[in-house]
């Protein structure tokens, strides 16, 4: 049985009212250990709620699944589990925390996760709220909530989707697509390309991409992006700071609303089509120029 309705409430808000207590007490707790061969496997998911959760690539050919339930009565323990679900070579893990039954009243309820994967097995992971840590595995989608994101070694292209916390990424050996709505984004040391779809507030950082980095649109907070290997594309920047520096290719902003622009060491052509208010600075451009009149 898939128990989609406890894991859909907790991601609609309410596993977010336990998330402070989760950080802070653990007044009754189990352990929860669970090992599964990764012979016959393609992908794995995690579905987590509030709590840590951690996620390491190792040389194994095993996923190690080790969780700590805490809440504050003995009597809930029981009922927070986790369901398997396999299916040919698909492998679910989901914690159940059942926050939406009308006789848990539980003052806070989590599970911290450690999970061990082997380094090449494809990896969705969706949490609710809690930092979350990934090291050396190749982790292809992030749907989180809220907490922090880090993620270092990826193996592979990668996909985030966050409401709330920072996002670091470092060390990625594919492509990344990061949409956010608060909290700071930093990513470098990147080999394929960087998508920001959407960012609504929160600075930007990004550096040492081999590829391409466009960000479509971002409403607040400074920008900054340098050592890219070809072309930078800014669609729109509502506001804050925009430094752009060692660019290889071309570079292009559509609009920007406050806020300075940077720009130096472009490699290609620099093309800013509105600009707001603020000042523009461009230097050491080996193409052309073009900005507002």
């Amino acid at each position: 049985m898939r128990p989609s309705h406890f894991f859909i409430a907790a991601l609609s808000g309410i596993v977010l009212s336990h998330a402070p207590l989760a950080s802070a007490r653990c007044e009754y707790e189990k352990r929860i250990h669970q090992v599964f061969p990764t012979s016959a496997l393609h992908q794995l998911t995690v579905n987590a709620l509030a709590g840590s959760l951690d996620v390491r690539g190792g040389d194994g050919d095993e996923v190690v699944f080790s969780g700590k339930a805490c809440t504050d009565k003995q009597r809930y323990l029981d009922r927070m589990s986790l369901d398997v679900d396999e299916r040919g070579d698909q492998l679910e893990l989901t914690v159940i925390i059942p926050y939406d039954d009308p006789d848990f009243h539980a003052e806070y309820a989590y599970m911290d996760i450690e999970l061990t994967v082997p380094r090449h097995l494809e990896t969705r992971l969706r949490d609710s709220s809690g930092d979350l840590v990934v090291e050396d595995a190749s982790v292809i989608d992030i749907d989180d909530s809220s907490g922090d994101i880090r993620v270092t070694g990826g193996r592979t292209d990668l996909s985030v989707e966050d409401s709330s916390g920072d996002i670091t990424l470092r060390n990625m050996a594919g492509s990344i697509t990061v949409e956010d709505s608060s909290g700071e984004i930093r990513i470098s040391e990147v080999k394929g390309n960087v998508t920001i779809p959407r960012d609504s507030s929160g600075d930007i950082g990004v550096s040492n991409v081999s590829g391409t980095v466009q960000v479509r649109r971002d409403s607040s907070g400074s920008i900054r992006i340098d050592r890219v290997g070809q072309g930078v594309t800014i669609d729109s920047d509502g506001s804050g700071d925009i430094d752009l520096d060692d660019i290889e290719g071309d570079v292009s902003i559509g609009s920007d609303g406050s806020g300075r622009v940077d720009v130096r060491r472009i490699g290609g052509n620099f093309t800013l089509a509105a600009k707001g208010d603020g000042s523009i600075r461009v230097r050491d451009v080996k193409g052309s120029v073009s900005t507002p009149r």
